[in-house]
């Protein structure tokens, strides 16, 4: 009995240390999603006051379904094929936990216009 209770114990530890915050970790398009996102935050705690209003700062993940962009002080996330409501709120949440405890965000939120906004606003 006490193997099997430790077994099942260091499976869900080894499961837990597993989990990256924000999203889901096996799906290597999400994970590069939040490694570009990553970036543009900290690009506006380090080497920009804003990417200005013309949104000149754009990169698209490897596989062109995510498209980031920086304008002025927020990052503008859009799924760049068509995605159901439910697929944005679930993308919506995962920036959230990723960025809850960031003390460069403000707020992660949906916009009407179909994207999400990361926002690094002072």
């Amino acid at each position: 009995m006490k193997r099997i209770l430790f077994a099942v114990m260091a499976v869900s530890v080894l499961a837990l240390a597993g989990c990256e915050k924000g999203g889901d970790a096996e799906n290597p398009i999400k994970k590069e999603l939040f490694q570009i996102t990553d970036k543009y935050v900290g690009w506006l705690d380090t080497l920009y006051e804003s990417f200005g209003i013309a949104g000149n700062h754009t990169e698209e993940t490897s596989d062109g379904t995510y498209q980031v962009a920086g304008i002025g002080r927020m990052i503008v996330v859009k799924i760049t094929r068509y995605a159901p409501d439910s697929e944005y709120e679930q993308l919506e949440q995962e920036l959230y936990d990723r960025y809850e405890d960031d003390y460069r965000v403000n707020d992660v939120s949906i916009n009407n216009g179909g994207t999400i906004t990361i926002d690094c606003r002072d």
